[in-house]
């Protein structure tokens, strides 16, 4: 049996973008691709990338090609975003957390928003 690695993808984002980085040589790592959005948060799954983009809400970009397919705009700062099947949850802080329909990439839709005033613990 043989088993092999074409190539491998690591993700990180911040105030300057997000950048898709190439680890399939663990020495010799590269920047492959980036995106200029501000990047709060992140949850990668399959082919999709979905950024909490601070004050912009969120986008949801194709990860191979690096293109935004859909956004959507939220009240308040979108910290950090967390997806299951085809709801994402946006993380707020103090603006609460929203539940968002993401089945359709290109069009995003909002559920509902929850908050009841509470505070972060860490």
């Amino acid at each position: 049996m043989t088993c092999g690695l074409q190539r491998i993808r690591l993700s990180w984002g911040g105030s300057s973008g997000f950048y898709v980085v190439n680890v399939s040589t663990p020495t010799n790592p590269y920047i492959e691709d980036s995106l200029d959005v501000y990047c709060s948060g992140m949850w990668i799954s399959e082919n999709l990338a979905y950024i909490t983009c601070g004050n912009n809400g969120l986008k949801i970009v194709d990860y191979e090609n690096l293109e935004i397919l859909g956004s959507l705009g939220t009240e308040g700062f979108a910290k950090d975003v967390v997806v299951q099947g085809n709801l994402a949850y946006i993380a707020g802080g103090e603006d609460g957390m929203v539940m968002v329909d993401v089945s359709n990439p290109s069009s995003p839709e909002e559920i509902k928003r929850f908050n009841e005033g509470g505070k972060r613990i860490m």
